[in-house]
């Protein structure tokens, strides 16, 4: 039986965002791309956790 050492990450994640409206599209591909991000890290997380 081998022990495996778990930690747990803490931490801040900032993202600001500029919503002029001449930077809409910019600020949309932007927002999808971090929420996308998360959602792997999260993902990523959540399946060691299984391991």
């Amino acid at each position: 039986m081998t022990k495996q050492a778990s930690f747990i990450f803490t931490g801040d994640l900032v993202i600001v965002i500029d919503t002029s409206p001449w930077m809409k599209d910019e600020a949309q591909a932007l927002s999808d791309a971090a929420a996308s991000a998360i959602a792997l890290i999260y993902l990523n997380l959540t399946l060691r956790s299984l391991s």
